[in-house]
């Protein structure tokens, strides 16, 4: 079935699509499900939750009544923003994830860094920093399906 650009309820504007898949002028568009609702994300501790999508770890969070998706792996030395230890928290800040590592604070609206990159990490004499490029954390498209899972892509 085809259906035209609509908002939804979250009010993601949704491109034309063709039973799951989105066209856009760029690529086809494949929505994967989460598993899981706004609710349960703004539900969870520290209002930030990691779900699999294929191969993909990806962490959801709601940032002024809004799903967003990011890349649950900190694009500094890839280690995980919200882990399994209590070490490895990243909070939600301001509309960013801050890695628990380092203290670097993306965006996740559209994966920039704001503020300082690497705060956390010592500025060593003749190298600076480890790892000193600094990257934009990758971001997933979001919208909720009709039934309220949360559905990206990946």
């Amino acid at each position: 079935m085809i259906s035209a650009a609509r908002v939804n309820k979250a009010g993601f504007v949704s491109a034309p699509s063709v039973g799951n898949r989105s066209l856009s002028a760029s690529r086809i568009t494949a929505w994967q499900s989460t598993g899981v609702t706004k609710q349960d994300i703004v539900s969870a501790d520290g209002g930030r939750m990691v779900v699999q999508v294929d191969s993909q770890k990806v962490l959801l969070t709601v940032v002024d009544d809004a799903v967003y998706a990011v890349s649950n792996k900190c694009t500094h030395l890839n280690l995980p923003l919200v882990g399994k230890t209590a070490m490895m928290q990243g909070e939600i800040r301001d509309g960013c994830i801050v890695c628990p590592a380092h203290g670097t604070a993306f965006d996740v609206k559209d994966g920039s860094v704001k503020g300082t990159w690497c705060p956390n990490f010592p500025d060593l004499p003749l190298v600076g920093k480890l790892n000193n490029n600094e990257k934009n954390l990758p971001t997933f498209a979001s919208r909720l399906a009709d039934s309220g899972i949360v559905e990206v892509d990946v």
